[in-house]
C-alpha cells in the first residue's frame, strides 16, 4: 500500500512477488522475482522508470538508480548531473548508490566510484580496494580486505586446484 497525494508524478506501487528492494531520495525499486524491474515514487529525472531487460542487483540514490544486467553489466538512469549515472564498464557483482555518487565491485573483487566526489566519497582507499564476501558464499556483508594480500590469497587458490588439492 502507497501513501502521498502523487503531486510529484509518482508511479503507483506494483504488486507481484519480490527479491529485493531499494530506495531512493523520493524513488523506490524492486527486483521482481522473474529478474525484471519496476521502479515508484517521484520521477521527476526519470529514476523510477525501470529499463527493460533480467537484473540480478538493484540501488537507488538521491535522484538516480543502477542496476546489474543478469550478465554483469552495470546501467544507470535518471539524474546524471554529477556523473553517477556514467557507469564504467566491465562486470559486477555489486553496487551501491549514494546521494550523488555511485559504487561497484568489479568480479575480480577491484572496487570503482564515480559521480560527485567533492569529499572524496568516489575515490577507493589506496590498498584496500579488493572486497572478501562473506565466510561460506550466504548473503550478508563482506569486509575490506588488502588488495595485495587477497590477490596472494587467489594465487595460491589457483595454484592448489591447477594442482589437484581443492
Amino acid at each position: 500500500m502507497g501513501r502521498g497525494d502523487n503531486r510529484e508524478d509518482q508511479i503507483d506501487v506494483p504488486t507481484g512477488t519480490f527479491t529485493a528492494i531499494a530506495a531512493g531520495g523520493y524513488h523506490s525499486l524492486a527486483l521482481r522475482t522473474d529478474g525484471t524491474l519496476v521502479g515508484w515514487g517521484r520521477n521527476n529525472e526519470g529514476q523510477a522508470v525501470a529499463p527493460t531487460g533480467m537484473f540480478t542487483t538493484i540501488a537507488a540514490g538521491w535522484r538516480h538508480s543502477l542496476a546489474i544486467r543478469s550478465d554483469g553489466m552495470l546501467v544507470g538512469w535518471g539524474d546524471n548531473g554529477e556523473g553517477q549515472t556514467d557507469v564504467p564498464t566491465g562486470m559486477f557483482t555489486a553496487v551501491v548508490a549514494g546521494g550523488y555518487h555511485s559504487l561497484a565491485i568489479r568480479t575480480d573483487g577491484t572496487l570503482v566510484g564515480w559521480g560527485r566526489n567533492n569529499y572524496g566519497q568516489a575515490d577507493a582507499p589506496k590498498g584496500l580496494v579488493a572486497f572478501a564476501p562473506p565466510q561460506g558464499g550466504a548473503g550478508g556483508f563482506g569486509t575490506w580486505v588488502d588488495e595485495e594480500a587477497e590477490m596472494k590469497r587467489r594465487r595460491d587458490n589457483a595454484m592448489r586446484k591447477a594442482l589437484g588439492f581443492g
